[in-house]
């Protein structure tokens, strides 16, 4: 991690975060690239592996994900939200796998 020892609250406004963004997102805001990542994930058949951190728990369906790796403790509502992300049914799956 280039970031060790630096204090900063707000990783936005760390300068190698922004230039990250810059060169591999471009111009657009998190919510529109977040809304382009889901609808390709959607179309694209040959992705199959979506990683995310600390979003899409709630909200986000897509019947098509089998594995959800769980790396933080969840409870109540969003430990439900969960195990609903891998358990819904689609032709191209035959199970749901919940890995903590």
């Amino acid at each position: 991690d280039t970031r060790e020892g630096n204090s900063e609250v707000d990783e936005a406004s760390i300068p190698e975060v922004t230039q990250w963004w810059k060169e591999n997102v471009g111009s657009q805001d998190e919510q529109a690239y977040t809304r382009q990542v889901i609808e390709r994930f959607d179309k694209d058949e040959s992705l199959k592996l979506l990683i995310v951190v600390d979003k899409l728990l709630t909200g986000f369906d897509e019947p098509k994900n089998t594995v959800l790796y769980i790396d933080k403790p969840l409870k109540e509502h969003n430990l439900i939200q969960a195990i609903a992300r891998v358990n819904r049914l689609h032709p191209l799956k035959k199970f749901g796998l919940l890995i903590d």
